[in-house]
């Protein structure tokens, strides 16, 4: 999977601040059409993807992390897929402050990492490091 912002004014107009996704079938040789992913707002924002795999092996769940807001950088949010990304069922609000970029890492004993930018007025005063319970990943 190919998740990534859109960065050409006209389209996002066009594409109410929504994610473009493109999936490969051969290991990323290959995509298929780009599709908006409603599940995924943002407002043009760099983003994190990941699976959640914390025995290291890979599963049907996606974790995604970016500032979950159509118009401005604001409120860090944890969208969980349980379907491999068709669709995005779980969203947990990480902080409703200014935010931007974010990371994402599986920590070895289930629990998420999420390392982002936040501050009070703009997102760009701090780095932030917080983790997510497993426990609050579950459907």
């Amino acid at each position: 999977m190919l998740n990534m912002r859109c960065g050409s004014k006209k389209l996002r107009n066009e594409m109410s601040r929504q994610r473009l996704v493109a999936i490969s079938h051969d290991g990323g040789e290959t995509f298929d059409e780009t599709y908006l992913d409603k599940g995924l707002v943002e407002p043009v924002c760099n983003a994190s993807i990941i699976n959640y795999a914390p025995k290291g092996k890979l599963t049907n769940t996606i974790l995604f992390s970016n500032p979950k807001d159509g118009e401005k950088r604001t409120n860090m949010s944890l969208s969980i897929s349980y379907d491999s990304g068709k669709t995005w069922e779980k969203s947990i609000l990480v902080s409703d402050k200014a935010t931007a970029y974010s990371d994402l890492l599986v920590l070895p004993n289930g629990d998420v990492a999420i390392f982002y930018e936040r501050g009070e007025n703009r997102p760009y005063d701090t780095m932030v490091f917080t983790i997510v319970p497993k426990k609050e990943l579950k459907r």
